[in-house]
């Protein structure tokens, strides 16, 4: 896969996965994210969840900090 300048981008790794399936069965919040070019590429074990999908890390900080907001609440210290 391509970036928008023409070089490869990282595809997702495998081991996320497993770690984020054992948060959620210790009902942990698990908040899913991907990079925007990568959104046709997310695993199917995974689409039915809500997915932040982000441009840049300016783009990633501002969805995550409202996400974690609005999962665990207005008043959780950054």
């Amino acid at each position: 896969m391509l970036d928008k300048k023409g070089d490869p981008t990282p595809l997702p790794r495998g081991g996320v996965y497993y770690e984020a399936g054992f948060a959620q069965g210790l009902g942990i919040p698990v908040i899913w994210t991907v990079k925007a070019d990568h959104i046709d590429h997310v695993h199917f074990d995974t689409r039915q969840f809500n997915h932040i999908t982000w441009t840049d890390a300016a783009d990633l900080r501002e969805k995550l900090k409202n996400r974690i907001g609005a999962v665990l609440g207005p008043n959780v210290q950054h």
